[in-house]
């Protein structure tokens, strides 16, 4: 049985080699923004930048202290929001089980979208709530 950690790591490894491509700096935009949930700034968590179309890679950032900073390519994308704590056990293996914090709504089931424009600063502030 694989462990949620392991699902976890995975995941990250599979979203961080769709990011990588050919494409150089020039062709992408920063994004930022902060993370709140339940009105307090998220203190640790990872931001996910999917294409909506599918065409070119998905792009991962770490949240720290509610604060985001990513690179990606213009265009609309679908933003995903994950913060995850140990649970207090351990799999079979020895490696601890992590747990999602956050509703599903912001993580797997997000439905979470923002437009990527080269013309101006793009700059997000979401703000998560446990309802």
């Amino acid at each position: 049985m694989i462990s949620n950690q392991t699902c976890v790591c995975l995941l990250l490894v599979i979203l961080l080699l769709g990011g990588c491509s050919k494409n150089d700096s020039r062709h992408q935009v920063a994004a930022s923004g902060t993370v709140t949930f339940d009105g307090k700034p998220l203190e640790k968590g990872n931001i996910v930048f999917d294409p909506v179309d599918g065409k070119g890679g998905s792009v991962i950032g770490s949240i720290v202290d509610g604060q985001f900073t990513v690179l990606s390519e213009p265009g609309s994308k679908k933003v995903q929001i994950s913060s995850t704590q140990e649970s207090g056990k351990t799999s079979s293996d020895g490696e601890p089980i992590m747990i999602e914090m956050l509703p599903s709504k912001y993580s797997a089931q997000s439905n979470l979208k923002v437009e990527l424009q080269t013309s101006q600063r793009n700059v997000f502030n979401f703000e998560l709530t446990s309802n």
